[in-house]
C-alpha cells in the first residue's frame, strides 16, 4: 500500500492525516501527532466527523428518493439499522462500508470520508421527464462517468480538439423547417455521406469529442448534458439499434443548441420543453433521412403496402416507423393511415428482427474512455486500484474487463499501437 502524509491546521490544533490507498480507494485515518492530543480530544473529533458523514449519507439518500431499507439493500448491509446508526453517528464507517456507499452514491471515497456533500450535478436534459429514484440513480451514474472521462482526458493531455459548435436558434419560435435546415448543414460539416447512422457515434466522438455512454434503462430513450466535463450523451442500451440511432441524432440537436436549452431549463415550461423535443425530432428525421435520398429510394421501389417500405428503412439504418413518419412529413403518406398501420401491426421492432434486449452490457464503457484509463495505468499515472475504479470493477476483474476491449495489462507495447502520441 502507499502511505501519504499531509498536514492540516484546524482551529488551534495541528493534526496529521494518513491517506492509505488500498485497492478500494483512499481510506482516511486520523492519528495523534506525538505529544499532541489527549484521548478525549481525539474521541470528540471522531464523533464530529461521524456526525458530518452521517448527515451527508442522509442527505444523499433522500436526494435519491430511498428509504433506509432500500439504501441498506443497495449497499449490501444486512439490516437497515446499519444505515440508521451511520446517519445518527452511532458508529463509525468500516472500510468496506466506505467503498460500498461511495459506489452506491456515485461519489469518491474522499468526498464521503470528508463529509463533503456534492452539489446536485450539472443540468441533464432528459427526453421524457421522470422523478423516480431509478432516474436519479441513472443520472448520477451518467454524470460520474462524465467526470471520470474528463479526468482521464486531463491527465492524458487529451482534452483538446475541435469544440462543439453552437447554433443560435430561438427554440420558442423556431420552425420545423429551421430544424431540418440545421440538420442538412450539420450533415455537410460532418461529411457523413448518404447513410448517417452507422458511423455517427464514432464521428461525433472523434470530430467534436462528444462523450457517448450507454445504460440499460426501463424508461427514457436518452439524455444529454454539457458543462465543465464537456458534451455528453446517454443512450438507452435497452432499445434496438435503429431506435438508438434516432435518439443519438435527437440528442445531438440539443447539444448544438445547448445555450438556448440552458436558457429555457429554469423556466419549467412544459410547452417549451415539448416544443424543443419536437424540433429535435424534426432535426433527427432530416439528419438521418434527407428528403432527396428518401424520395430517390422511394422512386426505385415498388410499394403496394406499408411493409414494402421495410427495405428502404433498412438501407438507411432507420426504423420502419421513423421512415413512415418522415414520408408523412414529406406529404407522401397519409397520417391517419400510418397511425392505424403502426397500431395494428406492432411494427416497432420490424427493422431489427434479430435484436433482443440485453440483460447486461458486455462493454459498458466507451472504448476511448477505456483506452485512456489503460494508457494512464501503463504510464504510472494511476494505480491498479484507480484503474479498477474507473473501469467500474474490482482489482481481481480488471484483466477480464480489459480483455473485453482487446487489451492486456502484460502487453506494455500495446500502448503505442492503440493510442496516438
Amino acid at each position: 500500500m502507499t502511505v501519504q502524509l499531509r498536514e492540516m491546521r484546524p482551529a488551534n490544533k495541528k493534526i496529521k492525516k494518513i491517506l492509505i490507498s488500498w485497492h478500494f480507494g483512499p481510506i482516511l485515518i486520523r492519528c495523534h501527532q506525538q505529544g499532541g492530543y489527549s484521548t478525549e480530544g481525539a474521541a470528540n473529533m471522531e464523533r464530529e466527523t461521524d456526525k458530518k458523514i452521517g448527515g451527508m449519507v442522509r442527505t444523499l439518500r433522500k436526494r435519491f428518493g430511498w428509504d433506509q431499507k432500500e439504501l441498506a439493500e443497495r449497499a449490501g448491509f444486512g439490516h437497515f439499522q446499519t444505515v440508521s446508526e451511520i446517519e445518527r453517528a452511532k458508529r463509525s464507517l468500516k472500510a468496506s462500508e466506505v467503498v460500498r456507499l461511495a459506489e452506491v452514491f456515485h461519489i469518491s471515497t474522499n468526498d464521503l470520508l470528508e463529509g463533503n456533500v456534492p452539489r446536485p450535478g450539472q443540468f441533464v436534459l432528459w427526453r421524457e421527464p421522470d422523478r423516480s429514484s431509478e432516474r436519479a440513480e441513472t443520472e448520477a451514474r451518467f454524470l460520474e462517468r462524465c467526470r471520470r472521462f474528463a479526468f482521464l482526458e486531463d491527465i492524458s493531455g487529451d482534452a483538446g480538439g475541435p469544440s462543439l459548435p453552437q447554433y443560435s436558434i430561438d427554440l420558442s419560435c423556431a420552425s420545423y423547417e429551421d430544424a431540418e435546415n440545421l440538420a442538412e448543414e450539420v450533415r455537410k460539416t460532418l461529411q457523413l455521406g448518404e447513410v448517417a447512422s452507422p458511423g455517427l457515434r464514432e464521428n461525433l466522438g472523434s470530430q467534436w469529442r462528444i462523450k457517448i455512454f450507454e445504460d440499460l434503462m426501463k424508461n427514457g430513450s436518452g439524455a444529454t448534458t454539457s458543462g465543465e466535463c464537456g458534451a455528453a450523451i446517454l443512450e438507452n442500451a435497452g432499445e434496438p439499434p435503429t431506435r438508438r440511432a434516432f435518439s443519438l441524432a435527437h440528442e445531438l440537436f440539443h447539444l448544438l443548441t445547448w445555450n438556448e436549452v440552458a436558457n429555457h431549463a429554469d423556466q419549467e415550461n412544459p410547452q417549451c420543453g415539448d416544443r424543443n423535443e419536437k424540433l429535435a425530432n424534426a432535426f433527427a428525421a432530416a439528419f438521418l433521412m434527407p428528403a432527396e435520398t428518401v424520395l430517390r429510394k422511394l422512386s426505385n421501389h415498388r410499394v403496394e403496402r406499408f411493409s414494402d417500405f421495410l427495405p428502404i428503412a433498412r438501407s438507411m439504418a432507420v426504423s420502419l416507423p421513423a421512415l413512415l413518419w418522415r414520408l408523412v412529413n414529406l406529404k407522401k403518406l397519409d397520417r391517419d393511415r400510418v397511425q392505424e398501420f403502426l397500431v395494428l401491426s406492432g411494427a416497432k421492432e420490424a427493422t431489427d428482427p434479430d435484436w433482443s434486449m440485453p440483460t447486461e452490457l458486455d462493454r459498458p464503457l466507451p472504448e476511448r474512455y477505456v483506452l485512456l484509463a489503460y494508457s494512464a495505468h501503463l504510464r504510472g499515472d494511476i494505480s491498479i486500484g484507480k484503474l479498477a475504479e474507473l473501469l467500474e470493477t474490482n482489482v481481481g476483474m480488471v484483466e477480464h474487463r480489459l480483455d473485453k476491449y482487446g487489451l492486456d495489462l502484460g502487453a506494455n507495447e500495446y500502448q503505442g499501437e492503440v493510442l496516438p502520441t
